[in-house]
């Protein structure tokens, strides 16, 4: 009954209650009276004060709260100037119709002088929110309205100075942008000697490869592939044998026979069957030490569409080759593009390539990163002749030079005859996924005639221009065949150096918040500008929306009153 005094005491209805039960029979007192002392009668509580449900004595209330009552004391007794439903105010003479029943905090647009009472805020030139006893000040690019502070003026300055700085950042970056394209302000990249390119990129002289260095060769033990329909794990024994580093081996077969998924367990992105292993020398495929030795391009092509060639290769290799400077790795990524005829192409954006265009890029940024082991899944896919001769000449090049031996291995389909020639190793794959043969190219052809069609010559092919697709046919023609060619292999130990936690975090971080900020705040200016605008006008609306929450009402109407309720007991009790 009193909180609706509290809310508006015109409107307050009145619940029918017997008084004379207050305070008996453990029956408390209803919220707005009190108990006296005495205990003769209940009274109702007075302005200034709060008294809630049981309270045997009124509260007095905190500065700055509110605690109103449409009750007047007379002779010390409350009574009511409103009209109570049902009877006059005379019918319920002392009991009146009740006070505060809690105390609540000066409402908005008014200010309290004292807890009693509450005087409406002066317009324009102050404010007053919530459970403040005088008028504030309105501040400066606020316009104070019926006692509310609005941000008029703030909300007009913050939109404009948002909006100007949003479209200097769009122009400056359109002009950054063409200014790069256009070779207006850095010109073209081109290899600078000294230093020249890493030795990585150097051919190493036969007299050099005597002497022990570096090498991760790749031995398989009884390795199953999984996820793979045409191998039959009960009947198919693995492959066992050995890729040797410094020699560019193809994996070759069938569509279907299980290359890439070979190429993908190699790697680590597939995991094998159990009793069966693949190592990099001793070290497990999935090991933390592998990740920067190893460099893997995929049959799709994956790269940001917001970099220019030029950025895509070098930014793939400056995350990746920590300890070396960074024009020694702009040289290498020179060199690389021009070995593969991206030499013009340095700041086209890689979006506007087409899909040879594409495929070499995607090589030219695992080459540019130097790695120790180098899986290619079909690289030579919508090449021409001249791109594919390119990319096997840039293979042969580093299979072996003065850093040391590179592990290549390749999936490759239907090659011409001078690429065949230009491949050391071969595993050739039958349809039901069984290794065929493993070793030397020039032997392979030779080898499978003799195991396939030793008991009958007739059903051998004859021969073709191609040596590779005569291969092909002979497998072909042996659908259901299950033997494994196996070569018994002695693990290498080669201990992996690391880098220091410095260079494997931070390095690779300035450098990928680097190419973030290239691609996203300059080559997407417009979309970045769209969504600054975006984002600042819902923030705007929100704001707009809740602006004046915090100067109305609370959503705590009501203070903490226990503790004085207890000390105030505690004070009149002695």
């Amino acid at each position: 009954m009193t909180e609706d005094f509290y809310l508006s005491s015109q409107q307050a209805v009145i619940t029918w209650y017997n008084f004379n039960e207050c305070g008996r029979d453990l029956k408390p007192c209803q919220a707005g009276f009190f108990l006296p002392r005495d205990g003769s009668q209940s009274l109702a509580c007075c302005p200034g004060y709060f008294c809630p449900e049981g309270q045997v004595c009124m509260i007095p209330c905190r500065e700055g709260s509110y605690c109103p009552s449409p009750l007047q004391a007379i002779d010390g007794t409350c009574r009511t100037t409103v009209e109570c439903p049902e009877n006059e105010p005379k019918h319920f003479g002392q009991y009146g119709c009740g006070g505060s029943a809690f105390e609540g905090f000066c409402p908005a647009e008014s200010y309290c002088q004292n807890s009693s009472s509450s005087i409406p805020c002066p317009n324009d030139t102050n404010y007053c929110p919530t459970g403040v006893q005088k008028p504030l000040p309105c501040p400066s690019g606020f316009v104070c309205i019926n006692g509310i502070a609005r941000r008029q003026r703030l909300i007009t300055i913050v939109v404009v100075l948002v909006l100007l700085i949003i479209v200097l950042y769009t122009c400056m970056a359109i002009i950054s942008q063409w200014l790069i394209l256009q070779k207006k302000v850095f010109g073209e990249l081109k290899l600078v000697d000294p230093p020249g390119i890493s030795d990585y990129f150097i051919k190493s002289d036969k007299s050099n490869r005597s002497m022990p260095q570096f090498q991760l060769n790749i031995h398989l033990y009884g390795a199953k592939l999984r996820n793979v329909t045409r191998f039959d794990s009960k009947r198919n024994q693995g492959f066992t044998g050995q890729i040797t580093a410094g020699r560019l081996t193809a994996l070759m077969g069938g569509s279907g026979c299980g290359k890439s998924s070979l190429l993908e367990t190699i790697h680590g992105r597939r995991r094998l069957r159990r009793n069966g292993s693949i190592t990099f020398a001793e070290h497990e495929p999935l090991s933390n030490q592998l990740t920067d030795y190893i460099g893997y391009v995929p049959q799709a092509d994956i790269m940001h569409n917001d970099l220019t060639v030029f950025e895509a290769v070098y930014y793939s290799a400056r995350t990746r080759r920590l300890a070396e400077s960074k024009t020694t790795i702009i040289n290498d990524v020179c060199f690389v593009l021009d070995r593969l005829g991206l030499d013009r192409m340095h700041n086209s954006m890689t979006r506007t390539l087409s899909g040879g265009q594409r495929k070499r890029v995607n090589v030219a940024m695992e080459i540019a990163a130097c790695p120790k082991v180098l899986l290619l899944d079909e690289p030579t896919s919508g090449l021409d002749t001249v791109s594919c001769d390119d990319l096997f000449d840039l293979l042969q090049l580093i299979k072996y030079s003065l850093v040391g031996p590179v592990t290549i291995i390749t999936v490759i389909h239907q090659p011409s005859q001078e690429l065949f020639e230009k491949i050391d190793d071969i595993f050739f794959l039958t349809p039901l996924c069984c290794l065929a043969y493993q070793g030397s190219r020039a032997r392979a052809k030779r080898y499978l005639r003799k195991k396939l069609f030793s008991s009958d010559p007739h059903q051998c092919p004859q021969p073709r221009h191609n040596d590779c697709d005569t291969c092909f046919i002979m497998l072909t023609r042996v659908q259901h065949h299950i033997d494994n060619h196996r070569v018994d292999n002695n693990r290498t130990i080669q201990p992996l150096e690391t880098y220091s936690w410095y260079k494997r975090v931070w390095l690779p971080f300035f450098s990928v918040i680097s190419r973030s900020i290239r691609q996203m705040y300059v080559r997407g200016a417009m979309a970045e500008a769209a969504y600054l605008i975006s984002y600042f006008l819902l923030g705007a609306c929100l704001g707009y929306l809740f602006e004046n929450k915090q100067q109305g009402t609370c959503d705590i109407q009501v203070l903490p009153t226990v503790p004085r309720d207890i000390l105030f007991r505690q004070e009149k009790t002695n």
